[in-house]
This record gives structure tokens, C-alpha cells and sequence, in this order.
């Protein structure tokens, strides 16, 4: 068999990347980064707008999310999570609608692995 097209392989990670989001496979901040990166590799095929999520990535961008997390001060870090975690309950709802929209619309079949 060969191997999918890059439209339909990028499918998988946009939808692969919503189910690790709403199953909390991955944390909420990092999932809608890798959200965000599969819809930019899957808009060289087809229109993908996500705007709720893009909305929450920009809104978290000045932030630590990461693994460069661990080289912050604590007490730094606990301030800044103050905002981190009103961003989370702000754009939590919309993103997970976009999240289950995706799986709905595009979800077909196994989840691809893009690690």
C-alpha cells in the first residue's frame, strides 16, 4: 500500500492533535500549539480556520508553556501562571468545540503520530 497523500497525513495530525487535546493526552497550552502547527502544514492543501485556538496561542505566547518552564524561578513562574490559568478558563470551551468540530469533520480511521 502506499504511502497517504500529505493532504490526507496532515488530516490525521490536525485531528490526532484535537484528540490528545480533549482527551488531555497532552497539556492544554502545548495541544494547541501542536494544533496550531497541523493546521499550518494541512492550510497548504485546504482552508482550516481556528481562530479560538489561534486566539489562545497569542494570547499565551509571552508565556512559558514548556519544558523551558523548568528553568524559571518558582516564585516567577507562579505569578505568571496566574494569567496562564485565566487564558486556559477563558479559551478552554471554544477550543475544545473547535477540537471536537475537527474529529467530527475530519476524523476517519487511527490517529497518525507526529512526534
Amino acid at each position: 500500500m502506499a504511502n497517504p497523500d500529505p493532504q490526507t497525513t496532515n488530516r490525521a495530525k490536525l485531528v490526532s492533535a484535537a484528540r490528545a487535546v480533549v482527551t488531555y493526552q497532552i497539556g492544554f497550552p502545548q495541544g494547541c500549539v501542536r494544533l496550531t502547527r497541523a493546521a499550518a502544514w494541512l492550510r497548504a492543501h485546504e482552508p482550516v480556520d481556528l481562530p479560538a485556538v489561534e486566539a489562545y496561542v497569542a494570547a499565551v505566547r509571552e508565556l512559558p508553556i514548556g519544558t523551558e518552564r523548568l528553568a524559571w524561578d518558582r516564585v516567577a513562574l507562579r505569578q505568571l501562571d496566574v494569567q496562564l490559568e485565566a487564558a486556559n478558563r477563558r479559551f478552554r470551551d471554544p477550543v475544545f468545540e473547535a477540537c471536537f468540530r475537527i474529529i467530527d469533520e475530519l476524523g476517519v480511521g487511527g490517529d497518525v503520530d507526529d512526534s
